[in-house]
């Protein structure tokens, strides 16, 4: 007989293996074993820095962020490799501040800095993106030192939750619609936020990078449409409490609004794409300086815009850069959110430096805003 292969039981592999009796490699927060499988992986007992533990195989083979160290020493026989423990922190980021970043009403935050996290136990992509935005809200609020590491991460982490996103929304369920809605919804503010630090000074850039940050806006905000009444059902449904939008104007919004309706009726003769777009800015002008839901509307102007009116702006079109201006002050207005920064003003002096005399007379109001710090 062939001598028996010695075998080192371990005490901590997760349920679904102990009762298949099969070796559990104790991945966080899904073994191999149960992610080939599809099987909900489950421990019955938290070994200890396990629930900051994710996907310690998986970090192992990536040596981006630099090679492993030991750091077996005198306090035990363990060993935590660095980019597990960046990962710990990043964590605490989320739950200590990040967290906010996507909450457009202070009385859910709870869901955000607790349930979200949880839900990340079970997928991998909603734990990417989840350090992924910690990771870039340390690198835009953090010192330069520190910038480059926590951008490092970011990509990282980024890098693995957008694979693992694209493959659940192919296989949409109602067990995994949370955790999709969630990541959708990172993937939004990193996508408003990333560009923000990778080239927030580099002239003539902003309307490119905007408008790859609309096609993430748009395809996410879609697959959030295709679950929404799983959405409600489950543990998330206190987000999809509705929110009273603001159509009720002050005049000099009312003034705004029936500015742009009238020029599109003289120079196109109401085109519908361009009507729509400019009714549309009513929630979101009516939103910008509430403390709550504003952030939610500046989405759902880009959502709701008609796909006609999106290739008008990426050609150019002049009536469509005004409007874009206009949309550019609700931008301005969100400033004091570390993920928009300074988005508004720079799309609004691209616009007015890419326009002909007679186009930026149009735009008069949005430039006076911006000089003025309103």
């Amino acid at each position: 007989m062939p001598p028996r292969r010695t075998h080192h039981k371990s005490r901590h592999g997760c349920l679904s293996c102990k009762k298949k009796r099969v070796k559990c490699g104790e991945e966080r927060p899904s073994c191999v074993y149960c992610a080939e499988r599809g099987l909900v992986c489950e421990y019955a007992s938290v070994a200890p820095l396990a629930w900051h533990s994710w996907n310690i195989k998986l970090h192992s083979k990536d040596q981006s962020l630099g090679p492993l160290p030991d750091t077996t020493g005198n306090e035990g026989n363990s060993t935590v490799s660095r980019d597990n423990l960046q990962d710990q922190e990043l964590m605490m980021q989320w739950c200590t501040s990040t967290y906010r970043s996507l909450s457009r009403n202070t009385s859910l935050e709870w869901i955000w800095q607790y349930t979200i996290p949880r839900e990340s136990f079970q997928h991998a992509f909603l734990n990417h993106g989840i350090l992924s935005l910690s990771a870039l809200h340390l690198a835009i609020t953090s010192h330069k030192d520190q910038r480059e590491r926590y951008l490092k991460a970011a990509q990282h982490h980024h890098t693995h939750a957008v694979p693992g996103l694209l493959h659940a929304v192919g296989e949409l369920h109602q067990n995994n619609s949370n955790a999709i809605y969630a990541a959708s919804n990172v993937m939004i503010i990193f996508a408003f936020a990333f560009p923000l630090i990778v080239q927030p000074c580099q002239p003539g850039t902003a309307l490119d990078d905007l408008f790859q940050v609309f096609h993430v806006v748009r395809s996410s905000m879609a697959v959030l449409q295709e679950m929404i009444d799983w959405v409600r059902s489950g543990i998330l449904s206190p987000l999809m409490s509705k929110q009273e939008d603001t159509t009720a104007l002050s005049p000099e919004l009312e003034n705004v609004i029936h500015t742009l309706k009238k020029t599109n009726s003289t120079l196109n003769h109401s085109d519908a794409a361009s009507d729509a777009a400019i009714e549309q800015l009513r929630p979101a002008l009516g939103n910008m300086l509430k403390d709550e839901g504003a952030t939610m509307t500046v989405f759902l102007w880009v959502f709701a815009i008609p796909a006609p009116f999106v290739e008008m702006l990426r050609a150019r079109r002049p009536f469509a850069m005004v409007i874009l201006a206009h949309y550019a002050v609700v931008m301005y207005h969100l400033r004091r959110f570390w993920w928009m920064g300074d988005w508004g003003r720079r799309v609004c002096e691209e616009i007015y430096d890419s326009l002909e005399p007679e186009w930026r007379a149009r735009v008069v109001w949005v430039v006076d805003i911006i000089k003025t710090g309103a």
